[in-house]
């Protein structure tokens, strides 16, 4: 006969077991859903699987407590070099803008992370350390990587086509730019559109 004791042990192991895989499925079923400050911590607490884990990490993410997922993708990257690891501290670090932590993973990235999304987190690195050249140099590379990739998959039209200047509805003359969130590297992009604009529309 096993002791009281132990018996509410395992029941309370048995119980955090079935919380956890309801959180999982939670999480896995709904793509928007954010998971509470305890549901984070029973996930964190969890030993069941490194994916758990992850999806720690994730919810960490989602509820912008990106410092302290930090640590976690740290670890997985040095355990694991891939670049799903990779890419995901990555992010990670680019939102509490580490320069230090951003050096070290761009560092660990070249030649594992995929040319297109490389060059493309580069540009975001070297534009939150204020190196817009190296910036500027890595968003050519992407965009080359982009049309290596894509070759052939749409048409460009021979020669650009500018509508006129309309001095007599002078509302319709609008140029708009969508900016992804407030990521210097594409307010700097709006920024400079917008003097280039002066030029290739002249009124």
């Amino acid at each position: 006969m096993q002791p009281a004791d132990q018996n509410n042990s395992s029941a309370k192991s048995e119980d955090f077991l079935k919380e956890t895989h309801a959180i999982l499925e939670r999480i896995k079923t709904q793509p928007h859903y954010r998971a509470s400050a305890e549901e984070i911590e029973i996930l964190l607490r969890s030993e069941q699987s490194e994916s758990t884990r992850k999806f720690a990490i994730l919810s960490l993410f989602k509820a912008d407590r990106f410092a302290e997922a930090i640590p976690f993708a740290w670890d997985f990257a040095n355990r694991e070099l891939t670049e799903e690891n990779l890419k995901n501290l990555w992010v990670i670090l680019l939102r509490v803008k580490d320069r230090d932590g951003l050096l070290k993973v761009a560092a660990k990235a070249e030649g594992i992370v995929a040319p297109i999304d490389y060059h493309s987190l580069m540009t975001s690195t070297y534009t939150c350390l204020h190196r817009f050249d190296e910036a500027i140099r890595h968003g050519d590379l992407c965009l080359q990587a982009r049309d290596e990739k894509f070759a052939g998959g749409s048409s460009v039209p021979d020669a650009l086509i500018l509508p006129k200047f309309n001095r007599n509805a002078v509302s319709r003359n609008v140029i708009s730019y969508s900016v992804f969130d407030s990521d210097e590297r594409y307010l700097k992009g709006a920024e400079n559109n917008s003097i280039a604009a002066r030029y290739v529309y002249p009124a």
